[in-house]
């Protein structure tokens, strides 16, 4: 369906992989865990956390937990904006955008 709206290019991500668990912090100061899609474009604080070294057959293992200070891209865009210029603890949309087809239900706390 992404292809009849116009997105077919492959959303850039930098510094992370992306099935690490990916966070995002609410207004309320919990940390939720998101796509890829959200946790590029929200507008607030972000971390990642990804295994130290990763064993066949080991369901424990060392874990570490990073702030990420990467890009802020539009949802679902390669194009990055200026966090200072848009509403904090927000998914930040290109602007003129359809919001209604291309929003989804929030996260709770958000």
């Amino acid at each position: 369906m992404a292809e009849k709206r116009g997105k077919t290019g492959k959303l850039e991500h930098w510094g992370y992989e992306t099935h690490w668990a990916l966070e995002i912090e609410g207004k309320n100061g919990t940390w939720y865990r998101v796509t890829e899609r959200d946790f590029r474009s929200y507008n607030g604080k972000r971390r990642i956390t990804y295994p130290d070294q990763t064993e066949l057959g080991n369901p424990f293992q060392d874990l570490t937990t990073e702030d990420y200070y990467g890009p802020f891209y539009y949802y679902e865009e390669n194009t990055t904006y200026d966090p200072e210029k848009h509403k904090k603890h927000s998914i930040i949309y290109r602007p003129g955008d359809d919001r209604v087809s291309t929003e989804r239900t929030s996260v709770a706390g958000i």
